[in-house]
């Protein structure tokens, strides 16, 4: 049958429309594929690179107690210092004859003990580490948590990683460093605050509340969880035998202070306050309505009065898992402080400058 003009034109637009069409497609699919495997090579390149150091590591957490404790032993423990009498010099050193225990903070000598009212004698004491002794040259108490910083004459010497002890849960395991042999194995009975509900803003006021009698820990020994690094120091025992332990962020401030200005300087607010989150039945008038804060009792700040509430510092809201102290702590002298608080019903934005402990 032969085909009229107009159904060969029909039929040509029809070829050359299907034509483009298909050229149309494979252009778009091949873009979206190159698109696609582009994106796919880049994130795939991504995965591939080292991470940075800003970057959040996976952390390997051990599967077995006895690789957590060869762990330790081998993280921590190398950190660990012991001081000791001049009388010790002849007998050679035994660990249980140890006066102090603390932990290497720096490779060049720094190390933090608790010297339980001896900061004077520290001077004389001989610091062992491994197996190697070494003379105390000199000693800077820190004010805020009653532990000292000594510098030992030492270099190159092993330094435990620190961790986060503000971040200790109950029943965590964790381990006490009473010496560079002698681990106590036991754990975290609970993570909280001073039984006082009222604090004071230039104290730390956390602690770790292990499950072990604290008679017969030196206080000063490094603490470690299960990845060996420090997340404190034994500072005490309380009423009902347990032992209690200084996180070590209460310590990092203090140190690194001592390395940028060469001493400890602490700031000081000069707050007393009750802290409505741990204190049961404050009546309103005191709390002004508000579950959360720190109540004013006394200060040495002139900005600040008695009954105010505290609700920000620096523009961060109270909560009750950070306490007043914890704001300060991270807080240099000479640092211009930012607080709104509640006086009397009404909103006031209140800026106090911090001192120096002394």
């Amino acid at each position: 049958m032969d085909m009229t003009e107009a159904s060969w034109k029909t039929t040509a637009r029809t070829i050359v429309l299907s034509v483009l069409i298909g050229a149309g497609a494979g252009t778009f699919a091949s873009a979206l594929t190159n698109s696609y495997l582009s994106d796919y090579a880049f994130q795939l390149q991504q995965w591939t690179e080292p991470l940075g150091l800003s970057q959040e590591r996976p952390r390997a957490f051990p599967k077995t107690y006895e690789e957590a404790l060869d762990r330790v032993s081998e993280r921590a423990a190398p950190g660990v210092v012991q001081l000791y009498s001049a009388s010790s010099r002849t007998d050679g050193f035994v660990p249980d004859e140890a006066v102090l225990t603390g932990a290497v903070l720096t490779s060049d000598g720094w190390i933090v003990v608790d010297p339980e009212g001896i900061s004077e004698a520290l001077l004389s004491l001989t610091a062992v580490v491994g197996s190697e002794a070494y003379e105390v040259l000199e000693v800077v108490p820190d004010p805020a948590t009653g532990f000292a910083f000594a510098k030992i004459a030492a270099d190159h010497l092993p330094v435990a990683a620190f961790g986060d002890g503000f971040d200790a849960v109950g029943a965590e395991q964790v381990f006490v460093l009473a010496g560079a042999n002698e681990v106590v194995a036991t754990s975290v009975a609970s993570a909280d605050w001073r039984p006082s509900a009222v604090l004071l803003s230039d104290e730390p006021s956390r602690r770790i509340v292990l499950q072990t009698q604290g008679n017969g820990l030196v206080q000063g020994s490094p603490v470690a969880n299960l990845s060996g690094e420090l997340i404190g120091f034994v500072d005490g025992v309380l009423p009902d035998g347990r032992a209690s332990v200084l996180p070590t962020e209460a310590i990092l401030p203090a140190l690194q202070s001592l390395l940028r200005e060469g001493s400890v300087l602490r700031p000081m607010l000069g707050v007393a306050a009750l802290d409505l989150a741990r204190a049961a039945g404050v009546d309103d008038a005191v709390s002004l309505g508000h579950d959360v804060g720190a109540v004013v009792v006394s200060s040495t700040a002139k900005e600040l009065q008695k009954g105010d509430v505290i609700l920000e510092v620096q523009g961060e809201v109270m909560i009750a898992d950070r306490t007043l102290d914890e704001h300060v702590l991270t807080l240099v002298p000479g640092d211009s402080v930012l607080l709104e608080v509640d006086r009397a019903g009404e909103r006031v934005a209140v800026t106090v400058t911090l001192n120096a402990q002394k």
